[in-house]
């Protein structure tokens, strides 16, 4: 596609621009929900990354779970999974409506 965009007169940056980025969009995005999502409770890097007087949600969650297991406890991670399972499926309707949007334009 970017070969056609610049045999047709397209700069360069133009044909990345209005080529190449939308057609990669999707896994950018895709790419980008999936890190938020690993390293949203990422405790490892929570413990490294954090000063003593700093209290990051996975660090209390760590601390939480090595005590007791505590109805805040089993609440806030059902919340992290349905954030983190919703917005999957947000991506997944989102690439699938690109998918047919890009398939009805190739139709006509």
């Amino acid at each position: 596609m970017i070969r056609a965009a610049a045999s047709c007169g397209a700069r360069p940056w133009t044909a990345f621009r209005r080529v190449t980025v939308p057609s990669i969009a999707p896994s950018l995005a895709s790419g980008a929900l999936f890190a938020f999502a690993a390293s949203f409770d990422d405790v490892v890097v929570a413990l490294f990354a954090t000063g003593p007087n700093q209290r990051k949600l996975p660090r209390e969650m760590y601390s939480s779970l090595r005590e007791t297991i505590s109805p805040e406890l089993i609440a806030v991670a059902t919340i992290m999974m349905i954030f983190s399972t919703a917005l999957f499926l947000l991506m997944q309707n989102l690439q699938r409506r690109r998918r047919r949007m890009l398939q009805s334009a190739a139709r006509s």
